[in-house]
């Protein structure tokens, strides 16, 4: 018996995979955790562009590009799962070989049951440098799929959809879809494939991401270090894991992983978040701040009727401020951030800040809430203080009540984990991009080298995601600790009273 011949192909895609199949976007990206199925999706992606090619004299024809970043990969990975879904075969109605002159590709030819043709190249290809893009070049392609993009140079991205939108050309009918498919387990918050799906968003671009495998869950005591589990839908906002079922192992696969593993490989590879750049503990963990939940898809529209809320933190060099609201019902929202760099307090306020009080919220009442270290003379000029300077540029501060980092942080994570209504109680606007950053684990606690190795600390690692993130604390903590918002004994919100009654403010 013939065993490839009786294989029978059937593909049902997840949920995620079917909405990345149903887009017409010119470049779509789908993310996942490892096991997840987007190799296979992307694969599937591409066969049935290839079926759906407009037809010219009775044939479909494309010609597409498989890029992975080293060819030991491609081979191993890439190239495997592509032929066990189109598999090595020659029927009368199906054919499809793998050459290896003049170059690395397989030849598809397949009958369809409308009695036309396909025929299709794919083209394979390793891309691990920007001087490999070469191979890209003056190529005449249909489609382009990168797999594992987060493992391939920038420059790579930007020839692929260069090379799309060319075949078949027009005296062959042209196409009716062209463009480029990527798919990578989540990228780091340094990567340009994070900059492109989450901060520039071109028209032309969408991103699919599917939801964890597992869930990190707290021991069952305090000092005992986190569990994971399934993700079977059990908690409110997060879609069950996809692909379970076409594993042999179904959620073992996955909770193996975690076994002797960092927590840094959890949160990326079975927990499907974005990576961090260096080692440390993040204070914000993925039970706590979401970003698909948290952070806007676009940037968050000013309330003009309710009160500006901006907190400071402020430095020698290197402070920051963030601007925020407060809704009547209870949702805490971040609008902007600002990060003075190597700038003075006033030069920074002189620049930065009040240009943008001016344009953007020009005429709305203010609250301004600062470190309560501000009250302290500047060495560089000892007649003044942080909160002279602001008073000086038109923005009275009021010093917030505590630099206790344990109150501050606590006073963020009330609004991460409370709701407001049916939405949830802190939403971050996506223009924010320093703070994403640090919640995404960029703001972490330091850690030090010890005999008995890495132990963490509980001091914050000064970098440049901690100061707007200390700025986003103290307003955090004044509006809570001045009760414009009511807690229970659980934290969620009980009682809300309008921000112009209690605030004392001015008006830009």
């Amino acid at each position: 018996m013939d065993v490839e011949k009786d294989r029978n192909i059937k593909y049902s895609p997840e949920p995620t995979p079917a909405k990345f199949h149903a887009s017409r976007k010119f470049a779509r990206y789908l993310q996942g955790p490892v096991g997840s199925g987007k190799s296979v999706a992307c694969t599937m992606e591409a066969i049935t562009r290839c079926m759906e090619q407009r037809p010219f004299q009775n044939v479909r024809r494309s010609i597409w590009a498989i890029i992975r970043n080293t060819f030991p990969r491609l081979l191993d990975t890439t190239i495997k799962t592509f032929c066990h879904w189109v598999p090595l075969l020659d029927t009368p109605n199906y054919k499809f070989v793998i050459k290896q002159s003049p170059r690395l590709h397989g030849e598809l030819w397949m009958m369809l049951e409308d009695r036309t043709e396909v025929e299709a190249e794919f083209i394979f290809l390793a891309c691990d440098s920007d001087a490999s893009v070469g191979q890209l070049k003056s190529m005449e392609l249909t489609g382009v799929w990168i797999n594992e993009s987060s493992e391939i140079p920038l420059e790579v991205f930007r020839q692929a959809c260069q090379r799309c939108k060319r075949f078949p050309p027009k005296d062959m009918g042209g196409y009716n879809w062209t463009g480029v498919i990527i798919d990578s387990n989540p990228p780091s918050t340094r990567s340009w494939l994070y900059e492109l799906v989450e901060v520039k968003r071109p028209h032309w671009f969408e991103a699919f991401k599917q939801p964890p495998a597992v869930l990190r869950m707290p021991g069952k005591k305090p000092e005992d270090p986190p569990i994971y589990v399934p993700n079977t839908g059990q908690v409110a906002g997060i879609l069950p894991a996809e692909n379970v079922l076409h594993q042999n192992a179904g959620f073992n696969y996955w909770l193996m992983m975690t076994e002797g593993t960092s927590e840094e490989y959890i949160r990326v590879f079975l927990q499907g978040e974005y990576g961090r750049t260096t080692s440390g503990k993040p204070v914000y963990d993925n039970m706590t701040y979401r970003d698909e939940t948290h952070c806007a898809r676009t940037t968050l529209e000013v309330y003009r009727g309710l009160p500006i809320l901006i907190g400071w933190d402020f430095g020698v060099i290197k402070s920051a401020c963030v601007i925020c609201q407060l809704t009547p019902n209870g949702q805490f929202r971040v609008l902007d951030e600002l990060c003075a760099g190597d700038m003075g307090l006033h030069e920074f306020v002189k620049e930065m800040v009040k240009p943008l009080l001016i344009n953007k919220y020009q005429g709305m009442q203010v609250v301004s809430v600062g470190d309560p270290q501000g009250v302290e003379r500047q060495a560089t000029n000892a007649d003044a203080t942080c909160f002279n300077v602001l008073a000086t540029n038109g923005i009275p501060t009021h010093p917030a009540p505590s630099q206790n980092p344990i109150a501050r942080i606590g006073a963020v994570k009330s609004f991460l984990k409370s709701m407001a209504g049916m939405d949830p109680g802190f939403k971050l606007s996506p223009n924010c991009k320093i703070l994403r950053e640090g919640f995404n684990g960029e703001y972490r606690y330091r850690y030090s080298n010890t005999p008995q190795g890495i132990v963490h600390t509980d001091q914050i690692e000064k970098n440049e995601h901690s100061h707007p993130h200390d700025a986003l604390q103290y307003i955090a903590l004044w509006v809570v600790q001045g009760n414009v918002l009511a807690t229970g004994g659980s934290g969620a919100a009980t009682a809300i009273r309008k921000p112009e009654v209690r605030y004392r403010s001015v008006a830009i």
